[in-house]
């Protein structure tokens, strides 16, 4: 199935490292029509005269300004660090920091409020699950919470959350509202849930793999940028390139963290390769869903990862916890790593490691696209909200700002213009991030499932050194089949 074409950030890139009469709106159809249509005509320079980071300053969310009587717009959140995308204290030099400071600025003193975050500090399901004590004891403190992308669906199906479609604010043909996360998650009218560039993890908490360059050229082994270029970048192409790469460096005789590995990995992974195959778990209908992952092609997907997972060359964690993943690429003793956008910054910056980052791979080269899993975090307005058009509001309000400056700041100039450390090969580099910016993708079946929708088929299965999917399907399909049920219940009943 042919990738929905979303708009992307990665245009940008392109849009300011060419001459900017070379680049006219015509490279995103979609954004032009928007921003074309919402730009002043007071002007004399038409906006096919502009570059796309200009036709973007020219888009206005229609909101005006708006007095809410100095009123406090408190965000709740499980981690500092998604807090710190809401408010800053100061302009401090970084760049990103100093984009969410003057949009905070910006829109406390165009609608008179106080911006206002809390971190719960504690790990996401603990976190939704006081989140949801508050909303159901109708405690209305929260305008707007953040929640893991598999925690918030629950606290939809049992009514805690706004369906953003009622709120009159909310204006989702807009081209700061991005069609792969509010088509795919827009079920019977209804969408509760939403990531959007209201923050940047929309695209720094994309899963990706990061590469060795030195030791894959040391191999003679093909270039990673060309094998993603021109779509050969499969599981069995992974594989192969990894599966003999183990070096017992220390000569212990036992794998350990000396050693060298082709591939360190981590068991949470297994959550969302299924989304990098492509995998349809799901069909969702227009007023159904189908349970649809009983196929040749994800028995296939299962085979392919337990190659790689099992291979002697692949340093896999059962734990979530990927430190001593980390540590292996940045000491030289992996030839790649899963990470996300973000850790091109937050842990690879600074290490001696000459590397690249690629998108997961396929399943094999029939299927047409790369997809990436984007990031997990989600945002709901809780039912209990004292002012449903404040929320709305700003909402809208930040989301059309964070589309317009904060992802621009974050990616043109921070992400590309300090992180990126790829200067040999710094096209490649910006293509290869091109492709997994439109690939990004937060499949319904992945939100909604709680974990019943075999999002642990791939845990399960291989703890037990199984790749039988026809017998875990036969065990396991009443539970995802109830959950479908609960689904479609509580959206039929809210139509």
């Amino acid at each position: 199935m042919k990738m929905k074409n979303h708009t992307r950030m990665v245009t940008l890139v392109l849009a300011m490292s060419i001459a900017a009469g070379l680049y006219s709106c015509g490279e995103n159809e979609r954004e032009q029509k928007n921003d074309s249509t919402t730009a002043p005509d007071t002007t004399e320079t038409t906006a096919s005269d502009l570059n796309i980071m200009e036709q973007r300053e020219l888009l206005d969310d229609g909101l005006g300004e708006k007095d809410f009587g100095g009123a406090e717009f408190n965000i709740i959140t499980e981690k500092q660090a998604i807090a710190d995308l809401f408010v800053a204290e100061e302009e401090n030099g970084d760049l990103v920091n100093d984009a969410v400071y003057r949009r905070m600025v910006e829109i406390e003193d165009r609608f008179k409020i106080k911006i206002k975050t809390t971190a719960t500090g504690i790990e996401s399901s603990q976190h939704t699950r006081q989140l949801a004590t508050l909303i159901y004891a109708g405690d209305d403190t929260y305008d707007l919470c953040q929640m893991h992308s598999m925690e918030g669906p629950n606290i939809a199906l049992q009514g805690g959350l706004v369906n953003l479609y009622d709120v009159d604010q909310i204006d989702f043909s807009q081209p700061w509202w991005l069609d792969y996360i509010v088509d795919e998650q827009t079920f019977m009218g209804q969408l509760y849930c939403f990531n959007s560039p209201i923050e940047t993890n929309v695209i720094s908490g994309g899963i990706i793999l990061f590469f060795n360059r030195d030791l894959i050229e040391n191999r003679k082994l093909d270039d990673p940028y060309t094998l993603v270029k021109s779509g050969s970048w499969t599981m069995d192409k992974f594989y192969g390139m990894t599966k003999d790469v183990y070096e017992d460096l220390n000569g212990s005789g036992s794998a350990d963290m000396d050693d060298l590995y082709g591939y360190a990995g981590f068991i949470g992974e297994s959550y969302y390769t299924p989304v990098s195959a492509g995998l349809k778990i799901i069909e969702k209908g227009k007023d159904s869903l189908e349970l649809t992952v009983n196929n040749e092609r994800t028995v296939s997907f299962i085979e392919k990862w337990y190659q790689i997972y099992k291979s002697p060359s692949s340093h896999i964690k059962k734990e979530w916890a990927t430190d001593e993943q980390e540590e292996l690429f940045k000491n030289g003793r992996a030839m790649f790593v899963e990470g996300d956008v973000n850790s091109i910054s937050s842990k690879y910056r600074d290490c001696d490691i000459n590397f690249g980052m690629i998108p997961m791979p396929k399943l094999d080269e029939n299927q047409e696209d790369y997809y990436t899993m984007g990031g997990r975090t989600q945002y709901g307005i809780p039912v209990t909200v004292k002012n449903l058009e404040m929320s709305g509001t700003i909402v809208e309000a930040m989301t059309c700002s964070g589309y317009k400056t904060l992802l621009p700041t974050y990616y043109e100039m921070a992400l590309k213009n300090k992180y990126l450390r790829d200067e040999e090969h710094y096209e490649e580099a910006l293509e290869a991030l091109d492709i997994i910016e439109r690939s990004l993708s937060i499949p319904f079946w992945y939100t909604f499932g709680n974990w019943n929708l075999f999002h642990k088929m791939m845990t399960d299965l291989y703890s037990k050194d199984s790749t039988d999917f026809a017998s875990y399907y036969e065990k396991n399909k009443n539970t995802a089949l109830n959950r479908l049920q609960e689904i479609t219940e509580f959206f039929a009943e809210n139509k």
